[in-house]
């Protein structure tokens, strides 16, 4: 699983590159039109390999991979051929000199930020309390990340849009823009919290089975807490 997931790697680390230069570009609908293209191939891969019955971890992380290659590949020669990107092979050595000096910060500080991320926390769960307990908070998350797709598409638009606001407008702009933004998230997130707190153990059973009933109260906590962490 782990070489699989090497090999995947840079194919994931090119899409997420297209997504976040598009949108740096504020060309939202190109990395709209990335993602939705990607998740359209990796649900139809998922649901044929269901349909044989060769879903396991490899083959989803490999068929996820190849997703993500094909769409970034795509997108990388659209690019490429636009004029937005130009690549010269004698230029490579200079501009990784040049990215290293910040870049390695930059990774040093994402590697340490893993260190508090959710799929580690489920590992230190697993040692703790027991594989079970984990498989519950793991299912909890599930429904708590239901709300990731517009948190990422949030967050991927916001950048490029607050920078823009800092160059009309100042701090002052700034500052309006991100207020109002974190108000409608809020009053999105206080509905879907209701949602969970209404319905989660109910969605819970219907996804993982009998196992996870009751579970509604402790998705209700977990969604709370993605939905603060997010504001």
């Amino acid at each position: 699983l782990l070489l699989v997931a090497a090999a995947v790697a840079p194919a994931m680390v090119l899409r997420e590159f297209g997504r976040r230069t598009s949108a740096a570009d504020l060309r939202i609908g190109t990395a709209l039109l990335l993602d939705v293209s990607i998740g359209i191939v990796q649900i139809a891969g998922l649901l044929w390999l269901a349909s044989r019955g060769a879903l396991s971890a490899i083959n989803g992380l490999a068929l996820t991979g190849i997703a993500n290659a094909s769409g970034a590949l795509v997108w990388l020669a659209v690019w490429h051929r636009s004029g937005r990107i130009r690549m010269r092979r004698r230029r490579v050595s200079q501009a990784w000199r040049e990215h290293w000096k910040l870049g390695r910060w930059v990774g040093a500080s994402r590697i340490v930020g893993h260190l508090g991320s959710d799929p580690l926390l489920l590992w230190f769960l697993t040692f703790a309390v027991g594989a079970s307990s984990a498989g519950a908070f793991a299912a909890c998350l599930t429904v708590a990340f239901l709300t990731n797709p517009l948190v990422l598409g949030v967050g991927l638009y916001l950048t490029p849009t607050l920078s823009a606001r800092f160059a009309e407008g100042g701090v002052r702009a700034v500052t309006r823009y991100a207020l109002g933004t974190t108000v409608g998230l809020a009053v999105v997130f206080t509905a879907f919290i209701a949602a969970v707190a209404v319905g989660g153990d109910t969605l819970l059973v219907t996804v993982y089975g009998p196992a996870y009933g009751g579970l509604g109260p402790a998705a209700s906590l977990v969604a709370l807490a993605v939905a603060l962490g997010a504001l």
